[in-house]
C-alpha cells in the first residue's frame, strides 16, 4: 500500500516565499478532466494519505471540484495552503468535505512572517485560521525551519495550541528553488528542535519534524513524530510526472500516459529511485553511522543538492561530525 501520494496539483502561487523550493520552475498543469482520471486513479491504489500540495492549490479554479470528487472515492485527503484565497465560503467548503487544511505560517511573529512570506501572508493566514475554526475545518500549521524563523520554533509550537490546530509540523529548509543559495547550519535545526520539544512537552500537544528522520535518536518528547521519506511514497508534479523528490525535478515517469498503477510499479523499481532509497553506498559520516539503515541518511535531496552526490551526509545531521 502506497503510504503517502502527494500530487503538486499547479506551480502557480501568490506569494513569493524566501524558501519555496518550486520556486523557478514552469509546468503546464493538467486540465479539469486529466486531473479528475488521475484522481479516479488514485482511488483505484487507495493511498493511506493523499496531499493536494503547490504552489498554491487555491489558484485552481477547479480545486473544489476536484475536492468533491476525493470525497467521493473517500479518499483521506488533505491539501496544503497559504490561506490567502480561503474566505469563510472557501472554509465553509472544505469543512462540508471533511478536508483536512495544512496551513502555512513559517513564523511565529507578524515580523518574520513578512520577511520570509510577504508583508500580506500572515494577517492573510490568521483570518484564514479564524475562517476554519468557524466553519469547523480540521487545520494543522507547518512552519519551514530557515536561518530567519529557528529562534521562533518554541513559539510557533506554542502559537499552534493557541489556535486550537490538531498538531504543528516543522520543515528543515531544503536548498532548492529561492532558497538554492540559503543555508540552514546543523546547530540552527537543532536549536529549533530543543525549543519545539520543550514546548510541545509543556503544553502536551503533538508536533511533527519532517525531512530529518535522525532526530529520532535524540528526541526526549513522546509528543514529537519524526518523519524522514517512507520507501512508499510518491510525488507527482502538475503535469503527472511522478518525481524522485518532490524539491527535485528528476521525473521517472508519467502516471497519465502509463497508467498510476502501472507507473508505480515501474517507479519503485527503477534504477535511479532504488539508488535514492539504498542506504548501503553511504558516504561521510553516514558511511559507519549505526543508525544508517533505519534513518537512510537523512534527508538524500539536500545531500544532493549541496553535494551533487545523493550518497552525501546530509549537512543538517546533528548526530556526529563529518567523517
Amino acid at each position: 500500500m502506497i503510504s503517502l501520494l502527494v500530487w503538486l496539483c499547479t506551480y502557480n502561487c501568490n506569494l513569493n516565499c524566501t524558501h519555496c523550493y518550486i520556486k523557478g520552475r514552469s509546468s503546464n498543469e493538467i486540465n479539469t478532466e486529466k486531473a479528475m482520471r488521475l484522481i479516479s486513479q488514485v482511488a483505484e491504489i487507495m493511498p493511506r494519505h493523499f496531499s493536494i500540495s503547490g504552489g498554491e492549490p487555491l489558484t485552481r479554479k477547479d480545486i473544489f471540484k476536484l475536492l468533491e470528487a476525493c470525497q467521493s472515492y473517500m479518499l483521506n485527503t488533505s491539501i496544503v495552503t497559504n490561506g490567502m484565497l480561503l474566505g469563510e465560503a472557501e472554509a465553509e467548503k472544505l469543512a462540508k468535505l471533511d478536508i483536512h487544511v495544512y496551513i502555512s505560517l513559517d513564523a511565529a511573529t507578524k515580523e518574520t512572517a513578512s520577511l520570509i512570506r510577504g508583508v500580506k501572508a500572515w494577517n492573510s493566514a490568521l483570518k484564514a485560521i479564524k475562517n476554519m475554526s468557524k466553519a469547523g475545518v480540521k487545520f494543522s500549521t507547518i512552519m519551514t525551519i530557515t536561518p530567519e524563523n529557528y529562534l521562533e520554533a518554541g513559539k510557533f509550537v506554542e502559537l499552534s495550541a493557541e489556535v486550537k490546530a490538531s498538531h504543528a509540523s516543522l520543515i528543515p529548509m531544503i536548498p532548492s528553488g529561492a532558497a538554492a543559495k540559503r543555508e540552514l547550519k546543523s546547530h540552527q535545526l537543532l536549536m529549533a528542535f530543543r525549543q519545539a520539544e520543550e514546548k510541545a512537552d509543556e503544553l502536551g500537544f503533538p508536533i511533527s519534524f519532517w525531512c530529518s528522520p535522525y532526530l529520532k535518536w535524540i528526541k526526549k518528547s513522546k509528543y514529537i513524530y519524526i518523519g524522514g521519506c517512507p520507501d512508499n511514497a510518491i510525488d507527482i508534479d502538475p503535469e503527472g510526472n511522478t518525481l524522485l523528490c518532490d524539491v527535485l525535478q528528476i521525473k521517472i515517469n508519467n502516471a497519465l500516459k502509463l497508467g498510476l498503477k502501472r507507473a508505480i510499479k515501474e517507479y519503485m523499481s527503477h534504477p535511479i529511485s532504488q539508488m535514492f532509497k539504498n542506504p548501503s553506498a553511504l558516504k561521510g559520516k553516514c558511511k559507519n553511522c549505526q543508525y544508517k539503515e533505519k534513518c537512510g541518511g537523512g534527508c538524500r535531496a539536500r545531500a544532493y543538492l549541496k553535494s551533487g552526490d545523493f550518497f552525501s551526509s546530509d549537512p543538517l545531521c546533528p548526530l556526529t561530525k563529518q567523517a
